[in-house]
C-alpha cells in the first residue's frame, strides 16, 4: 500500500511543471479578484421555533401545536426561503425602492471586482513579460476590461421588475440554518451595508413570528367559523328532532299517556296500575256482598250470621229474646204451662221472633241493593280497566319509535352542548393568540467585515491554484497508456520487484563468438550491467526455483534479449544453466545467430534425443537448445508432455533452465509453460507495451497458476527516467556510461534486442 501511494506520488512528481505553469496563474488571479472584492457585511438573528405553549384556563387548544422534529425545522426553513416571504419583507422594507440594494448593489460590486481583479493580473503579466520577452497581453496590448454602463446603469422600467429584481437578491443574500440539533434557526443576511443586513434580519425574524401569531389567529377564526356553521347545524336539528317528538306524540294522541315531569314511570302504566287495583277492591267487596247474602239465605233458625251478630237491632231483640226464654222456663217450673204468665210469655217471645225475622229480612235486602250497587260499580270499573289496557297496548306498540326520536333529541343536544362549549373556547384562543415561535436574539449591525479576509482568501487561492495542478498533473499521468516507471509496473501487477535495464545505442554494441556455431551481439555499457545483474535477482530469488520462464504479453519486448542474458549472467557465475528456446513460433532467433541445425522442434517432433539437440557454450557460458527448424502445428508441441518431461531431466542436470517462451496474448502455449515453471519473468517495453495488454497477459499467468517473481522494464531512457524520480539500475555508474567494460562483463550481456 505504502510503494503504490509512493508510486501516485512521484507520477505526479514527474509532471510538476504543468502542475505549476497551472496552479501560478490561477492563484495570482483567484487572490487578485478575491481580495478586490467589495466588503460584505453578515447580520444574524436567532428565531426559536415552538416554545412550549402556555395552557389558559385550563383548556385544551383547539389548535394544537405541532411536536418540534427535523421536518418541521425544515419546513419553516423553506418557509422563510421562499419568493412569497421575501416579497412582503422588500415591501415592508422598501427595498426595491433602496439604490444600495437594487442599482448600485452587489451587481456593480461584483462587475467592478472582477474588472480590478483582471486589470490588476493582466498588469502583473505584462510586467513579467518585459522581463522574459513576451508580447504585451495587458493595457498595452489590449482593451482593459470594463462592463457596459449601460447594462448596469440601465433603470428598471416597471415596478413589478424592480419587485422581481429585489427579491431574487434577497434570496441570494440570505441564508437559514439550524443551530446544532436545537429548535433555533439562524437567519444570516449579507449585505454591503452593514445597517441593511441588520435592518434585514431583524425584518426577516419578525416577519417569521408575525405570519405565525397570524397563523394563530386565523386557524382559530377559521376554527371558530367552521364551529358556527357546524353549531348552527346542529341547532336545527335539534329542533327538528324536538318538533318531531311533539308531532308525533300529538298525531298518535300519547300526551296525556307520557311522563310527567320529574318521573321515569309512564303515566299509562301507572293509570293501569291504579285502574286494576280499585277493580280488584271492587271485584272482593261484590264476592264479599254475594257470600253474606248467601249465608244470610242459607242460615239455619238455630244459628245467627255475622250480619246478624253485627246488627245492633237483632243483638237487642236477640237479648230480650233470650230473658222471655228464662223467665218462660222459671214460670213453668213454678206455675206450669197452662198458666196465663205462661201465655203472655210465650206471645212476647213470638213477637220479639218476627221483629227479628223482619230484621233480617231488612238486612239481607240492604246487602242485595249494596250488592247491586257494587256490582254496576265493578262493571264500570271493567270498562274502564279494558279502555286503558288497549291504550297501554297502542302505548307499548308505539313506544320504540318514540324512543328513537327522543334518543335523536338527546344526541342533538349533547352534539350541540358539546360544540356550543367548543365554540365559547375558540372564541377565547383567537382573542388570546400566540405566535409559535420568538426572537431569543435580534440582529446587531455587525462591525467587522465578513468577507473577503485576506488570510482566507490567500489560504484558498493558494488551495484551489494547487487543486487544479495536481488535478492536471493527475489527469496528465492517467492518459498515458504505457509504462513510465517501475512505480507503475509495481502498481499494475502488485509486485514490488521490477528491474529496469536501459536502451542500448549501436556504438555500444559488437559481436562475440562463442564456440564455431555461436554468435551473440555483446555491448559494453556499465549500467546495462549492472541491470542486468537486477535480472539475475529476479531469476534466483528462490534457491529452489530452477526452471524460469521469460515470456511477454506481445512481441518485439526483448523477452529474448532478457532471457540469453540472464543465461549468460548466470553461467559467467559458475551456475549450470541452460537456455531453451520455446518461441518456435518464429522461425529464427534474432538474439543468437546460428545456422539452421535441428533443435527443440525436432526433439518434440521425433525421436531425437533432447540432450543431442544441446550445444555446449563452454566454461562461464551457458548451454543452449534452440528452437530448430520452424515446424508446423507449434502449439501442439509446446503443450505436449514430451516437453514437460524434457523440462523435467533438465531440472535434474542443471541448476538453471531458462525457457524463452511466445508472448502470452499471441499464443495460448505460455500457460502450459508457466504452470511447469517454478516462476516467470515478465518482461515490459519502457514506453511502449499498453497497460491493458500487459494486465490481460498478467491475467493469463494467473489462471493458469504460474508464480511471477518480478518484471523488467527493458529498454528505459534513463534521462526521462529521471523524471519519475527514479534512475534505473545502473543509473549510478553514469560518470563511466561512455566507458567500455571488461570482455567477461560483455560475455555476460546479451546486447541486441
Amino acid at each position: 500500500m505504502k510503494s503504490k501511494f509512493l508510486g501516485e506520488v512521484r507520477k505526479l512528481w514527474s509532471h510538476r511543471m504543468l502542475a505549476v505553469s497551472i496552479s501560478g496563474p490561477i492563484f495570482i488571479v483567484g487572490y487578485l479578484l478575491i481580495s478586490s472584492y467589495p466588503p460584505t457585511f453578515v447580520a444574524e438573528s436567532l428565531v426559536l421555533v415552538e416554545p412550549p405553549r402556555r395552557v389558559i384556563a385550563d383548556q385544551t387548544p383547539v389548535i394544537e401545536p405541532k411536536p418540534v422534529d427535523a421536518i418541521l425545522i425544515q419546513t419553516s426553513q423553506a418557509i422563510i426561503t421562499s419568493a412569497n416571504f421575501f416579497e412582503r419583507v422588500v415591501i415592508k422594507l422598501g427595498l426595491q425602492l433602496d439604490p444600495r440594494f437594487v442599482n448600485t448593489g452587489k451587481q456593480r460590486a461584483l462587475l467592478t471586482a472582477a474588472e480590478q481583479g483582471m486589470n490588476r493580473a493582466l498588469d502583473w503579466w505584462d510586467s513579467i513579460g518585459d522581463t522574459v520577452g513576451l508580447p504585451p497581453v495587458g493595457p498595452r496590448g489590449r482593451v482593459r476590461l470594463a462592463p457596459p454602463a449601460d447594462r448596469i446603469d440601465r433603470p428598471l422600467p416597471t415596478e413589478a421588475e424592480r419587485l422581481a429584481v429585489a427579491v431574487e437578491r434577497l434570496q441570494r443574500s440570505v441564508s437559514v440554518s439550524q443551530i446544532g440539533r436545537s429548535t433555533v434557526i439562524s437567519i444570516r443576511a449579507s449585505a454591503l451595508n452593514a445597517e441593511l443586513g441588520a435592518r434585514i434580519a431583524n425584518a426577516l425574524a419578525n416577519q417569521y413570528v408575525a405570519d405565525g401569531k397570524d397563523e394563530q389567529i386565523a386557524a382559530a377564526r377559521n376554527a371558530s367559523s367552521t364551529i358556527k356553521s357546524r353549531l348552527d347545524e346542529l341547532q336545527a336539528d335539534l329542533l327538528r328532532s324536538q318538533r318531531a317528538v311533539a308531532d308525533y306524540k300529538a298525531g298518535v294522541g300519547m300526551g296525556e299517556l307520557m311522563s310527567p315531569i320529574g318521573s321515569t314511570v309512564p303515566a299509562i302504566l301507572k293509570e293501569v296500575a291504579d285502574a286494576n287495583g280499585q277493580f280488584m277492591t271492587v271485584q272482593a267487596e261484590r264476592l264479599a256482598l254475594e257470600a253474606r247474602i248467601t249465608n244470610i239465605d242459607a242460615r239455619k233458625k238455630s244459628a245467627s250470621t255475622t250480619d246478624e251478630l253485627a246488627s245492633p237491632i237483632v243483638q237487642r231483640l236477640r237479648d230480650q229474646e233470650a230473658q222471655l226464654k228464662q223467665q218462660y222456663a222459671e214460670l213453668q217450673v213454678r206455675l206450669g204451662d197452662k198458666h196465663p204468665a205462661i201465655r203472655d210469655i210465650e206471645s212476647q217471645i213470638t213477637e220479639i221472633q218476627r221483629s227479628i225475622q223482619a230484621e233480617i229480612v231488612a238486612i239481607r235486602e240492604s246487602l242485595r241493593n249494596e250488592l247491586r250497587v257494587v256490582s254496576e260499580k265493578e262493571r264500570l270499573m271493567r270498562s274502564n280497566l279494558e279502555a286503558l289496557n288497549q291504550k297501554l297496548q297502542n302505548f307499548q306498540y308505539m313506544q320504540p319509535l318514540l324512543s328513537q326520536l327522543e334518543q335523536e333529541v338527546a344526541s342533538n343536544r349533547r352534539m350541540y352542548d358539546t360544540f356550543l362549549e367548543r365554540f365559547k373556547q375558540t372564541e377565547e384562543q383567537e382573542r388570546l393568540a400566540q405566535s409559535s415561535a420568538r426572537v431569543v436574539s435580534p440582529a446587531t449591525v455587525p462591525m467587522r467585515q465578513s468577507f473577503p479576509k485576506t488570510s482566507l482568501a490567500l489560504a484558498g487561492s493558494l488551495h484551489g491554484a494547487l487543486a487544479v495542478g495536481l488535478l492536471a498533473a493527475f489527469a496528465r499521468s492517467r492518459l498515458k497508456t504505457v509504462f513510465m516507471s517501475a512505480d507503475e509496473v509495481a502498481i499494475c501487477f502488485g509486485k514490488s520487484d521490477v528491474a529496469i535495464v536501459p536502451e542500448l545505442k549501436n556504438s555500444h554494441r559488437h559481436e562475440l563468438n562463442v564456440g564455431a556455431d555461436i554468435r551473440i551481439t555483446t555491448g559494453n555499457l556499465a549500467a546495462f550491467s549492472e541491470a542486468i545483474s537486477n535480472v539475475k535477482f529476479l531469476v534466483s530469488r528462490r534457491p529452489d526455483d530452477t526452471v524460469v520462464l521469460f515470456t511477454s504479453s506481445v512481441p518485439k519486448e526483448g523477452k529474448t534479449f532478457m532471457a540469453v542474458s540472464a543465461a549468460l549472467d548466470a553461467a559467467g557465475s559458475g551456475t549450470r544453466t541452460l537456455y531453451i528456446d520455446c518461441d518456435i513460433y518464429k522461425e529464427r532467433n534474432n538474439a543468437i545467430r546460428t545456422p539452421l541445425l535441428p533443435g527443440l522442434t525436432e526433439c518434440l517432433a521425433s525421436e531425437m534425443p533432447w540432450r543431442d539437440a544441446v550445444m555446449a557454450g563452454g566454461d562461464g557460458l551457458p548451454d543452449f537448445l534452440l528452437g530448430g527448424n520452424f515446424g508446423a502445428d507449434p502449439a501442439r508441441l509446446l503443450s505436449s508432455h514430451k516437453l514437460r518431461r524434457i523440462i523435467e531431466e533438465a531440472r535434474q542436470s542443471y541448476d538453471l533452465v531458462i525457457l524463452d517462451g511466445p508472448p502470452i496474448l499471441a499464443t495460448s502455449s505460455p500457460r502450459f509453460l508457466a504452470a511447469w515453471a517454478d516462476s516467470v519473468v515478465f518482461v515490459l517495453h519502457w514506453a511502449s507495451t499498453s497497460r491493458a495488454a500487459a494486465s490481460a497477459a498478467y491475467e493469463e499467468l494467473t489462471a493458469s497458476g504460474a508464480r511471477l517473481s518480478g518484471c523488467i522494464l527493458n529498454r528505459a531512457d534513463l534521462r526521462q527516467l529521471r523524471k519519475f524520480g527514479q534512475n534505473g539500475s545502473g543509473a549510478h555508474y553514469g560518470v563511466y556510461r561512455n566507458h567500455p567494460v571488461s570482455q567477461t562483463n560483455a560475455i555476460r550481456a546479451a546486447i541486441k534486442q
